[in-house]
Protein backbone atom coordinates (compact mmCIF):
# COMPACT_ATOMS: atom_id res chain seq x y z
CA UNK A 1 0.00 0.00 0.00
CA UNK A 2 1.33 3.61 -0.69
CA UNK A 3 1.84 6.41 1.94
CA UNK A 4 1.20 9.73 1.21
CA UNK A 5 2.13 12.46 3.37
CA UNK A 6 0.14 15.53 4.67
CA UNK A 7 1.37 18.58 6.06
CA UNK A 8 -0.60 21.34 7.92
CA UNK A 9 1.16 24.63 7.66
CA UNK A 10 -1.77 27.12 8.83
CA UNK A 11 -2.65 28.84 11.23
CA UNK A 12 -2.48 32.82 12.30
CA UNK A 13 0.93 32.03 14.46
CA UNK A 14 -0.30 34.17 17.50
CA UNK A 15 2.20 32.87 19.82
CA UNK A 16 4.88 34.43 17.47
CA UNK A 17 3.60 38.15 17.11
CA UNK A 18 5.77 40.33 14.87
CA UNK A 19 7.79 37.55 13.94
CA UNK A 20 4.78 36.34 11.44
CA UNK A 21 3.21 39.55 10.27
CA UNK A 22 4.71 38.97 7.31
CA UNK A 23 6.37 35.62 6.55
CA UNK A 24 5.09 32.42 7.69
CA UNK A 25 5.84 30.60 10.44
CA UNK A 26 6.89 27.63 8.55
CA UNK A 27 8.99 29.61 6.88
CA UNK A 28 11.12 30.87 9.41
CA UNK A 29 14.61 29.90 9.98
CA UNK A 30 15.59 26.89 12.11
CA UNK A 31 19.00 26.14 12.40
CA UNK A 32 20.28 26.35 8.76
CA UNK A 33 16.52 25.71 7.02
CA UNK A 34 13.18 26.60 7.03
CA UNK A 35 11.01 24.57 9.61
CA UNK A 36 9.00 23.46 7.02
CA UNK A 37 12.00 21.75 5.71
CA UNK A 38 12.18 19.68 8.70
CA UNK A 39 8.59 17.31 8.67
CA UNK A 40 9.44 17.66 4.88
CA UNK A 41 12.81 15.92 5.34
CA UNK A 42 10.99 12.89 7.74
CA UNK A 43 8.85 12.05 5.37
CA UNK A 44 11.33 11.66 2.55
CA UNK A 45 13.19 9.72 4.85
CA UNK A 46 10.40 7.49 5.73
CA UNK A 47 10.29 6.83 1.65
CA UNK A 48 6.90 9.13 1.37
CA UNK A 49 6.85 10.69 -1.90
CA UNK A 50 3.67 12.20 -2.58
CA UNK A 51 2.90 15.22 0.04
CA UNK A 52 0.11 17.61 0.46
CA UNK A 53 0.57 21.17 2.27
CA UNK A 54 -2.53 22.49 3.42
CA UNK A 55 -1.59 26.21 4.28
CA UNK A 56 -4.08 29.43 4.69
CA UNK A 57 -4.79 32.26 1.92
CA UNK A 58 -2.08 34.73 3.16
CA UNK A 59 0.76 33.35 2.89
CA UNK A 60 0.20 29.88 0.72
CA UNK A 61 2.38 32.07 -2.04
CA UNK A 62 5.71 32.08 0.15
CA UNK A 63 5.40 28.06 0.55
CA UNK A 64 5.07 27.51 -3.29
CA UNK A 65 7.83 30.40 -4.21
CA UNK A 66 9.92 28.20 -1.59
CA UNK A 67 9.23 24.53 -2.25
CA UNK A 68 7.47 24.95 -5.70
CA UNK A 69 6.76 20.86 -7.24
CA UNK A 70 8.98 19.80 -4.40
CA UNK A 71 12.16 18.63 -6.30
CA UNK A 72 14.64 20.74 -5.06
CA UNK A 73 18.73 21.01 -4.78
CA UNK A 74 21.37 22.04 -2.36
CA UNK A 75 23.01 25.22 -3.29
CA UNK A 76 25.84 23.77 -5.67
CA UNK A 77 22.76 21.71 -7.62
CA UNK A 78 25.06 18.50 -7.38
CA UNK A 79 22.78 16.24 -4.74
CA UNK A 80 18.69 16.59 -4.34
CA UNK A 81 17.44 18.02 -0.64
CA UNK A 82 14.08 16.96 -1.68
CA UNK A 83 12.40 15.02 -4.84
CA UNK A 84 9.19 14.80 -3.73
CA UNK A 85 5.73 15.68 -5.77
CA UNK A 86 4.11 18.48 -3.68
CA UNK A 87 0.53 19.21 -3.73
CA UNK A 88 -1.17 22.63 -1.90
CA UNK A 89 -4.54 22.94 -1.02
CA UNK A 90 -4.88 26.44 0.89
CA UNK A 91 -7.44 26.64 3.93
CA UNK A 92 -10.10 29.44 3.38
CA UNK A 93 -10.44 29.53 7.56
CA UNK A 94 -8.75 27.93 10.08
CA UNK A 95 -10.83 24.75 10.96
CA UNK A 96 -8.50 22.63 12.97
CA UNK A 97 -6.67 19.67 11.75
CA UNK A 98 -9.35 17.45 11.63
CA UNK A 99 -10.54 19.60 8.46
CA UNK A 100 -7.23 20.02 7.38
CA UNK A 101 -6.92 16.23 6.99
CA UNK A 102 -10.63 16.11 5.20
CA UNK A 103 -9.16 18.33 2.33
CA UNK A 104 -7.26 15.74 2.18
CA UNK A 105 -9.47 13.00 1.24
CA UNK A 106 -9.47 13.06 -2.43
CA UNK A 107 -5.75 12.94 -2.57
CA UNK A 108 -4.92 10.23 0.24
CA UNK A 109 -8.15 8.14 -1.71
CA UNK A 110 -7.23 4.63 -0.37
CA UNK A 111 -3.08 5.18 0.16
CA UNK A 112 -2.56 5.43 4.14
CA UNK A 113 -1.93 9.14 5.22
CA UNK A 114 0.61 10.62 7.45
CA UNK A 115 -0.05 13.61 9.02
CA UNK A 116 2.60 16.31 9.85
CA UNK A 117 2.64 19.52 11.40
CA UNK A 118 4.64 21.54 9.41
CA UNK A 119 5.85 24.08 12.55
CA UNK A 120 7.39 20.41 14.37
CA UNK A 121 10.56 19.10 14.24
CA UNK A 122 10.90 15.65 14.22
CA UNK A 123 13.69 13.01 15.49
CA UNK A 124 15.07 10.47 12.85
CA UNK A 125 13.83 7.85 14.42
CA UNK A 126 10.18 9.11 13.73
CA UNK A 127 11.25 7.91 9.92
CA UNK A 128 11.43 4.39 11.18
CA UNK A 129 7.95 4.95 13.09
CA UNK A 130 6.09 6.16 9.82
CA UNK A 131 8.09 3.33 8.13
CA UNK A 132 6.43 0.68 10.07
CA UNK A 133 2.87 2.08 10.23
CA UNK A 134 3.39 1.74 6.44
CA UNK A 135 3.87 -1.46 6.97
CA UNK A 136 1.14 -2.49 9.47
CA UNK A 137 -2.58 -3.16 9.25
CA UNK A 138 -3.09 -0.29 11.86
CA UNK A 139 -5.98 2.08 10.46
CA UNK A 140 -4.28 4.66 12.57
CA UNK A 141 -0.95 5.61 14.59
CA UNK A 142 -0.34 8.88 16.45
CA UNK A 143 3.34 10.07 17.48
CA UNK A 144 3.50 12.48 20.29
CA UNK A 145 6.00 13.68 22.94
CA UNK A 146 5.53 14.53 26.00
CA UNK A 147 6.42 17.83 27.41
CA UNK A 148 6.76 19.52 30.65
CA UNK A 149 4.51 22.40 29.88
CA UNK A 150 1.30 20.72 27.61
CA UNK A 151 -0.83 23.58 28.00
CA UNK A 152 1.11 25.73 25.64
CA UNK A 153 0.60 23.33 23.08
CA UNK A 154 -1.77 21.20 21.24
CA UNK A 155 -2.23 18.20 23.30
CA UNK A 156 -3.95 14.87 22.81
CA UNK A 157 -6.55 13.72 25.11
CA UNK A 158 -7.05 9.73 25.60
CA UNK A 159 -9.57 7.88 26.76
CA UNK A 160 -9.92 5.20 29.42
CA UNK A 161 -8.99 2.33 26.91
CA UNK A 162 -5.83 4.17 25.54
CA UNK A 163 -7.53 5.35 22.47
CA UNK A 164 -6.93 9.22 21.49
CA UNK A 165 -10.37 10.75 21.38
CA UNK A 166 -9.38 14.89 21.01
CA UNK A 167 -6.71 16.63 19.58
CA UNK A 168 -6.91 20.69 21.46
CA UNK A 169 -5.10 22.88 19.89
CA UNK A 170 -3.22 25.32 22.45
CA UNK A 171 -5.21 23.68 25.53
CA UNK A 172 -4.57 26.13 28.18
CA UNK A 173 -7.02 24.44 30.97
CA UNK A 174 -7.97 21.27 29.23
CA UNK A 175 -8.82 18.12 31.59
CA UNK A 176 -5.52 16.32 31.39
CA UNK A 177 -6.41 13.25 33.30
CA UNK A 178 -4.66 11.49 30.54
CA UNK A 179 -1.79 13.32 29.36
CA UNK A 180 -0.34 10.26 28.13
CA UNK A 181 -1.94 6.59 27.32
CA UNK A 182 -3.17 5.32 30.15
CA UNK A 183 -0.48 2.00 31.06
CA UNK A 184 -1.79 -0.83 30.91
CA UNK A 185 -0.67 -1.80 34.39
CA UNK A 186 -3.49 0.10 35.72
Amino acid sequence: MNVKGLIAAGGEATRLGELTRVVNKHLLPVGDWPMIYYPLQLLQLAGVREVMIVTGQGHAGQLIDLLGDGRMRVRNGDEPLFDLELTYKVQVEAGGIAQVVGMAETFAATDKLVVCLGDNIFEYAEADAIRHFAEADDGAAVFVKEVPDPERFGVVVYGEDGRVTDVVEKAGVVDLRYPSPPSSDA
